[in-house]
């Protein structure tokens, strides 16, 4: 992808995604215009618009990642 440290690639998109490269999506401890953390996802429409417009600005910005159960802020893996 477009991150300076290197963590994301393009080819991540071609594929399903190990556990390496899950493991670095959620350690990475920042947010990037290709990486977006989500605390929790309920189901509701709120929870649906706030996702489709992350998807939305990554998808004009070249794709990226949504991690989900993953403290904002902190980026302490709390789950879903």
């Amino acid at each position: 992808m477009h991150s300076e440290g290197g963590v994301f690639d393009k080819r991540l998109l071609k594929g399903s995604i190990d556990g390496d490269v899950a493991e670095k999506l959620i350690n990475t401890g920042y947010e990037l215009p290709e990486l977006d953390y989500k605390e929790k996802f309920d189901d509701t429409t709120g929870s649906w618009m706030e996702l489709a417009k992350d998807v939305y600005g990554m998808a004009n910005y070249g794709g990226g990642f949504v991690v989900l159960g993953v403290k904002d802020g902190s980026f302490e893996v709390i789950g879903l």
